[in-house]
């Protein structure tokens, strides 16, 4: 999971989940293809326990500054 206000890093990142495709609106394989990406899938199990722990997440970090 990455968490950003960056318009740019947010580009990349979700180009690179896709194959490293670029979300346009051409049909899939006119796209631009912007770099190297990936094929990696979360389970349901693993986005649960991920929205688990983002409940968590103002608690971790109060304890990680601490």
């Amino acid at each position: 999971m990455i968490l950003t206000n960056s318009k740019d890093v947010f580009e990349s990142v979700r180009a690179r989940q896709d194959h490293g495709h670029k979300y346009s609106d051409l049909p899939r394989g006119y796209d631009p293809c912007m770099a190297i990406g990936f094929n990696f899938r979360m389970t349901e199990i693993q986005a649960a326990i991920g929205i688990v722990q983002l409940s968590k997440l103002d608690f971790i970090n109060s304890e990680q500054r601490k």
